[in-house]
């Protein structure tokens, strides 16, 4: 039995497998991932009106959670869209505030929000934590992104190389499976924002700089890797 947790980021992953793979292998019975979740939504507070703190209703019967959480915690939409509409990605005072939450606010909240998932989800269910994709590539391919400069890209790789490095060290730290989405040969690679066949949102979209369903297929690649390394999977 699996469920999906924490910020829609990978709204498709765990879904896709359950309808795709063998129904005796792995079947989805909770939804609780919303778009623009942060960590108290998970915990402590109601996103909206019909959507309770997510481990509120959590099913007792749960082999697999699945989820992504952290990226709403440090603003990062935001982040993402002053690098795109502001020279210097909004400047040394945005980066800072953002570098700052993820030191130091982020490690704090992660560690509070596994350790109630844990208690909620009982000592023998196995958490899956999905990193984050980089969504710009080192260096500029074709006429993409050129409203990126060459200064903008490197910061925007940094954020997210530390987003993931806190998370990453938290999940160790909790006892869950980090699965990590930069590493070599992470599906997403060669698909970042602008390029031929991206995985991402643009800035038009309504979620701008969230996986698109090739994204979705990517995550789905990466939890099934893992799936069946942990024997949850045949093959």
């Amino acid at each position: 039995m699996a469920l999906l947790a924490g910020s829609a980021i990978a709204f498709f992953a765990l879904p896709g497998l359950a309808a795709a793979g063998d129904p005796l292998e792995i079947a989805l019975v909770g939804f609780r991932a919303c778009s623009g979740a942060t960590t108290p939504k998970i915990t402590q507070v109601a996103q909206y009106p019909t959507q309770p703190p997510q481990i509120a209703s959590f099913p007792t019967d749960v082999d697999i959670v699945s989820m992504s959480i952290g990226g709403n915690d440090i603003g990062f939409p935001d982040f993402a869209q002053a690098c795109v509409l502001r020279q210097g990605c909004g400047g040394p005072t945005m980066l800072n505030a953002t570098l700052a939450k993820i030191n130091g606010q982020l490690p704090g909240r992660l560690a509070d929000t596994y350790a109630s998932l844990r208690a909620a989800a009982g000592p023998t269910t196995e958490v899956f934590v999905l990193g984050y994709p980089q969504i710009v590539g080192a260096v500029r391919q074709g006429g993409g992104c050129s409203y990126l400069t060459g200064q903008e890209r490197p910061i925007i790789r940094d954020v997210v190389a530390q987003l993931n490095g806190v998370i990453s060290q938290a999940s160790a730290a909790a006892g869950f499976t980090y699965l990590d989405a930069t590493t070599a040969g992470s599906p997403f690679l060669g698909h970042e924002l602008c390029t031929r066949g991206s995985y991402f949102t643009n800035i038009s979209s309504a979620f701008p700089f969230h996986p698109n369903l090739n994204g979705q297929g990517a995550y789905q690649d990466l939890l099934t890797r893992a799936l069946r390394l942990a024997g949850f999977l045949a093959g």
